[in-house]
């Protein structure tokens, strides 16, 4: 499959800043989600939101595009992986993620802005949305 054709969006920066333990209310478990902050710089203004997103989420969008684009997914930063040692919920458990999903998606966005201009990434990102 191509990539994506359109020019893509100028003047974003995307980063996991943060993260919250929330509750599953149909398994009663707790998970992280982690908290995307989106800036783009549109002329005159800057718009700016936050969107939160599971690990298994970031799990999802990589396969997906990677299944879309297999002539690039060679080239695609890796996700970090779904198990460390200790609890999913430690703070340094939480924290190391975080890290490693801002570094995972802003390598993929800086290699491959185009992807911006995909749909998957749009609904990731609701940019779409703002």
């Amino acid at each position: 499959m191509a990539e994506p054709s359109v020019a893509p969006v100028e003047g974003i920066k995307v980063d996991v800043f943060g993260s919250y333990e929330a509750l599953d209310q149909d398994s009663g478990k707790f998970y992280t989600e982690y908290i995307l902050r989106c800036n783009v710089q549109d002329p005159g203004r800057l718009r700016t939101w936050n969107t939160a997103r599971r690990y298994r989420e970031f799990c999802a969008i990589d396969i997906l595009l990677r299944e879309k684009y297999p002539h690039l997914a060679s080239s695609f930063p890796s996700l970090p992986s779904k198990k460390y040692l200790g609890s999913s919920l430690s703070s340094d458990f939480v924290e190391k993620r975080q890290r490693d999903l801002d570094q995972y998606i802003s390598s993929l966005l800086n290699l491959y802005p185009q992807l911006l201009q995909d749909e998957l990434v749009d609904e990731f990102l609701e940019l779409s949305c703002h």
